[in-house]
């Protein structure tokens, strides 16, 4: 039984890292953790606490600290010329085909549980439904509820592991949410750099620039 097992461990771990996924690997690791809620106790108060909700509870009051609100009552008007606006977004079933075909399915899902397997594999089907979602969502100015949403899993950085304080907030949205996010960057960064309207200078955000070019 003990050879048995460990041969099925084995197989499973190099067939993740032969298709370039090291999911597998790390799912053992987690497996394997006397924590199988992938933090330790968190301290509160000077007090320890090891139940999921009251760990959840501590990780949200301290995420919800470093939250920033961007004051957005006045926006400042720029000086200089002015530039063309942008043009009207069309969005096509093959542009968005493409995009679906490119999905890791390996990526996890975010709050409408909708795996990245099942687009990917259902691609043609789904590329004209989705195209319809994204422009109906622009043309009302709408976004579907479960769009709005995230899961939030903790990243622990560095110091002590019962901090919340030493932990990161990573976010897992929707996977169509982010094909719509996509599009709109895309179609945003094409008219800058159509209209020349960002400043050479700039390198975040821009194509062909990058941290190295930022540095020289």
């Amino acid at each position: 039984m003990k050879r048995s097992r460990w041969t099925f461990i084995n197989n499973f771990i190099i067939d993740g890292f032969a298709e370039n996924n090291p999911r597998p690997f790390w799912k053992y690791i987690k497996s394997q953790r006397q924590d199988s809620f992938g933090i330790p106790p968190l301290k509160h108060d000077g007090v320890l606490h090891t139940d999921s909700k009251t760990k959840a509870a501590i990780m949200l009051d301290e995420f919800k600290s470093v939250f920033t609100q961007e004051d957005t009552s006045f926006i400042p008007q720029l000086n200089g010329s002015a530039f063309p606006q942008i043009p009207l977004l069309v969005i096509h079933d093959s542009g968005v085909f493409k995009l679906v075909k490119k999905l890791d399915p390996n990526k996890a899902t975010g709050p409408d549980n909708i795996p990245c397997c099942l687009l990917l594999n259902l691609s043609t089907e789904l590329a004209p439904i989705i195209t319809v979602l994204i422009s109906q969502s622009l043309e009302t100015g709408t976004v579907p509820k479960d769009w709005t949403g995230a899961v939030i899993s903790p990243i622990y950085k560095k110091g002590d592991v019962h901090l919340a304080t030493n932990y990161r907030p990573i976010s897992l949205t929707c996977v169509v949410c982010k094909v719509m996010e996509h599009i709109l960057s895309k179609h945003i960064l094409d008219h800058l750099d159509k209209q020349h309207i960002l400043t050479p200078y700039q390198h975040d955000f821009h194509k062909a620039h990058s941290c190295e070019s930022q540095i020289f």
